[in-house]
């Protein structure tokens, strides 16, 4: 897998203003200062960008100094709080064999939303990326269906091998949430980090590092502990859906990490059609063993034995 963060140019960016009042999440139109360059049809980013609260809205209309946008804000924004117009709300990804080849679109993981509450940019990714391939990020209005060349895009060659276990969509797709962009990448991120760390922690000491990252059960083990917790973190303790009980998906898939921790499953790596090496730690050696010679019997111990 490959990835990398793509940060949002200035090249999109065609009209500044600020609001000029305070509102609460839920709103769909607002005061700003002026609109002069806000267009209908383009896109809004309602605070400042890398803000955990910033959120990307379309204009609808446009009346005196007041937006009226497509869907409801997830934030409340306050009175001088900046507004930046996006000619784009979407990044898509394009990867080339080599730099004479043809640009061909990562279809699997993009397009994706531009993540203006992340300060690094928008994150992409290549399940089945090489080192060797050469990759660029255009931009696309899901709403006109424009984009811009890939001719335009910054060529990014040799991007580093990510550590990641799965992607952001399997994670996305198992929590029934494919098309729900009221969940942003860095959420799902941060569970997809701390199902790895779990794993990672206990799996250490009985696998050599790093992990393979072609094993379909230890892929469902992390896809599933991170559902786990986004559930959990989303519907709480009072859930009358079962399939929305993130403590139960979480149980669940530490089961099956037990197994592997406990050697009642191996890891097996699907690429290299093998088991995942041991670790040196993994198979402790004991007295006596298997070289103990007739005349080492005084030092073997048995149960009756007193000290």
């Amino acid at each position: 897998m490959r990835q990398f963060y793509a940060p949002t140019e200035d090249l999109i960016k065609t009209a500044r203003s600020w609001v000029e009042d305070d509102y609460a999440a839920g709103v769909t139109s607002l005061n700003l200062e002026n609109v002069e360059g806000f267009e209908e049809g383009k896109y809004v980013c309602l605070g400042r960008e890398g803000d955990e609260k910033s959120e990307l809205r379309r204009i609808t209309s446009i009346s005196s100094n007041t937006l009226t946008l497509a869907s409801e804000t997830l934030f409340p924004h306050y009175d001088n709080e900046q507004v930046i117009q996006f000619e784009y709300n979407q990044r898509k990804l394009y990867r080339r064999t080599s730099s004479t080849g043809d640009w061909a679109h990562v279809s699997d993981d993009s397009p994706v939303d531009i993540a203006v509450d992340a300060p690094e940019g928008s994150l992409l990714e290549d399940t089945s990326g090489l080192a060797s391939y050469e990759y660029c990020a255009t931009y696309y209005d899901s709403s006109a269906l424009t984009e811009t060349s890939t001719d335009d895009a910054e060529v990014v060659v040799a991007t580093t091998a990510s550590r990641n276990l799965c992607s952001l969509q399997r994670i996305r797709e198992a929590a029934g949430w494919a098309d729900n962009f009221y969940v942003a990448d860095p959420r799902i991120d941060t569970a997809r980090q701390d199902s790895q760390g779990e794993a990672w922690a206990a799996l250490r000491k009985i696998y050599t590092f790093p992990l393979t990252k072609y094993s379909s059960f230890l892929t469902r083990i992390i896809v599933d502990m991170a559902v786990g917790y986004l559930f959990i973190d989303e519907y709480g303790l009072d859930v009358q859906n079962v399939a929305k009980d993130g403590y139960k998906r979480l149980e669940s898939a530490r089961g099956m990490l037990l197994k592997l921790v406990s050697k009642e499953y191996v890891l097996y790596d699907e690429d290299e059609e093998e088991d995942q090496a041991l670790s040196e730690g993994a198979t402790p050696s004991f007295y006596p063993d298997d070289s103990t010679e007739d005349e080492d019997d005084e030092r073997v111990f048995s149960m009756g034995m007193r000290f």
